[in-house]
């Protein structure tokens, strides 16, 4: 199954004038679990050893 997250959204013209995020919110359904993950593992590593 492909996820595309972004397919509600009305597809082009962008907008070339819009202000870049510091990080882009459209990917964050991406790395935040994976960065839970990674967080939950270096926690469980610390506090076990």
């Amino acid at each position: 199954m492909i996820i595309n997250p972004g397919k509600h959204r009305p597809q082009g013209p962008w907008d070339p004038n819009e202000k870049k995020k510091y990080f882009d919110t459209r990917e964050a359904w991406l790395w935040l679990p994976l960065l839970a993950v990674v967080g939950a593992a270096i926690a469980a590593i610390y506090f076990a050893g």
